[in-house]
């Protein structure tokens, strides 16, 4: 079978190329293209590209993630996570390849005190929220044979993400603060890569998935545990002090979920095998960082 990638500049894209043997092992080749190549919101782009490159099967991870400047560019961010999904949907059910596409947490206002399941009624909080959902029912209309994942606080040794931006505060600072009132699971990006890898091998029914780490958390924990991991693999690494304040501490431009924790029984009922420990994703990417510093 083979898989496209879009969007393989971003964290997720580059984790499937770490995950490129998992692939090769389940019958998988692994196609890429990043938005030069391919640009989802352009129909002409994706039905060329195609045309050239025939596959099978299409994991969308492109998207636009800036949540609070999202706010200021909402034809942008709609543009990229909501009709530029739509076009490969339409695509993918014109030409009967599957299709999976990655959507968050941020769907969700984070009121519910259980887990979120697939079920669970809907309401994001901001601009980039709202494009993610418009997304997700863009592409089930127009292709009721996809499958949407939903993940979390998404994090790895590639491109831009929490556990990066820890690392470089901790370069200059010996105190700094994270909030401790925002609950959800942390996310190894090949952990997903995994996931999805195994699903479209599992040939699993369409619908909507949650994927996430097994164990609820904050944003302070997962910073100490961060810094308690490099201290374990550099023993001259300085942790900074890490202080627990509120979200009404730390403002920003969009208020984010106090609990976006994502049950995820659903799909490890299907692919119990699937890694989702946390901690062994922060070892795996300050491992792959100091290796390759």
């Amino acid at each position: 079978m083979k898989v496209l990638i879009t969007g393989a500049n971003g964290q997720l894209g580059q984790s499937f190329r770490s995950r490129t043997n998992l692939a090769t092992s389940l019958g998988i080749e692994l196609t890429f293209a990043d938005r030069l190549q391919l640009d989802i919101t352009s129909p002409e782009s994706i039905e060329h590209y195609l045309k050239d490159n025939p596959v099978d099967y299409i994991v969308n991870t492109a998207a636009y993630t800036a949540v609070d400047k999202a706010e200021e560019e909402s034809v942008l961010a709609n543009l990229i996570n909501c009709d530029g999904p739509a076009n490969l949907a339409h695509y993918c059910s014109q030409y009967n390849c599957g299709l999976l596409h990655v959507s968050t947490d941020y769907v969700f206002d984070g009121n519910q005190e259980d887990p979120y399941s697939e079920e669970d009624h809907v309401s994001p909080l901001g601009v980039y929220g709202t494009s993610k959902r418009h997304g997700e029912i863009a592409v089930l209309d127009q292709f009721s044979n996809a499958i949407i994942l939903r993940t979390s606080w998404v994090f790895s040794e590639y491109g831009n993400n929490f556990l990066k931006t820890m690392l470089r505060l901790a370069e200059d600072r010996d105190q700094i603060s994270v909030v401790c009132d925002q609950w959800g699971a942390p996310t190894y990006a090949p952990h997903i890569a995994e996931a999805i890898l195994n699903l479209i091998q599992s040939k699993s029914n369409p619908g909507i998935y949650h994927f996430s780490g097994s164990e609820k958390t904050h944003w302070q924990a997962f910073a100490l545990e961060i810094f308690n991991f490099a201290k374990q693999l550099n023993t001259d690494f300085n942790a900074p002090t890490v202080l627990p304040i509120s979200s009404d501490q730390y403002p920003t431009t969009v208020t984010r979920p106090l609990n976006s924790h994502l049950n995820i029984q659903k799909i490890l009922q299907l692919i119990p095998q699937t890694s989702c420990d946390w901690r062994q994703g922060i070892r795996e990417a300050l491992t792959s960082l100091e290796k390759n510093s």
